[in-house]
């Protein structure tokens, strides 16, 4: 019953008014969040709203085993406000990798303040190898900083370049997708782990990408049967680890020694 009340929650909120455009930096900065938990730092996405609340989307791994987060807006490069926020749902499963989480503000908290919201892509929407991408996060828990990559390899997981820095753990992966006049950015992964290599390579460049879930598994994880390993009360863990073996692959044969959450 709990999974069809969430499930029901998300479906809402993602037909909810968002409006249908191609975002700037400036204007996915009113987008996103950084977000404190208990030991913890990393960065959201404002996707979807209620009547009463703004609905974000980041990793469990940044929430970890709290409640409630501590959520720092920004506009302008500035900081504009902290409020609470609660998070609503949460599963981390290594494993499987699986590294999610959904979070709510309340509107009243914000007083006048209207964030921009970005919309979820559709469940099917397919990334090709060497689409540009967008994305903004806070970067060692400081200030927002926005960078345009390519996709280098995409199925239900997006490996993605450059390699994200540790605090942006969390930050939506945007693409602008649709044709003509129907065209709008929307998010298409979300990042939660990154992969180096200590050598310089002979092209003179560091090794290493990022990895990030495709939107898919949102929409798969609350939408799923209830079998017991995809409860969405799964405990979130704190510490980082090493990845499963779903994701000792890599793309660009590169002799790549670890792979870490973007912690």
């Amino acid at each position: 019953m709990i999974r069809i009340i969430l499930f029901l929650i998300f479906l809402f909120s993602c037909v909810s008014n968002v409006q249908a455009k191609v975002y700037n930096m400036k204007e996915m900065m009113k987008a996103v969040v950084r977000i404190q938990s208990i030991g913890n730092y990393g960065s959201g996405t404002i996707f979807s709203e209620s009547k009463t609340a703004y609905k974000i989307i980041t990793n469990a791994h940044v929430v970890g085993e709290s409640s409630l987060v501590s959520i720092d807006l920004f506009e302008n490069g500035k900081h504009f406000k902290r409020v609470n926020g609660k998070v609503l749902w949460k599963q981390l499963d290594s494993n499987r990798s699986i590294d999610l989480a959904i979070v709510s503000i309340s509107k009243e908290d914000l007083g006048e303040y209207t964030p921009n919201i970005i919309g979820l892509a559709p469940s099917d929407t397919v990334i090709e190898k060497g689409s540009p991408v967008y994305s903004m996060g806070f970067p060692h828990a400081r200030w927002p900083m926005g960078w345009w990559g390519e996709i280098l390899e995409s199925e239900d997981t997006l490996y993605f370049s450059p390699t994200p820095f540790a605090g942006q753990s969390g930050s939506a992966i945007f693409a602008n997708i649709g044709e003509g006049d129907d065209v709008c950015t929307k998010i298409v992964g979300i990042i939660g782990w990154k992969t180096w290599e200590d050598k310089i390579l002979s092209s003179g460049k560091l090794g290493g990408y990022g990895i990030a879930m495709h939107i898919s598994v949102l929409y798969d994880l609350m939408g799923a049967g209830s079998d017991e390993t995809n409860r969405p009360n799964v405990k979130a863990r704190t510490k980082t680890g090493e990845m499963g073996s779903w994701y000792w692959r890599n793309p660009h044969g590169i002799d790549i020694s670890q792979k870490v959450w973007v912690h």
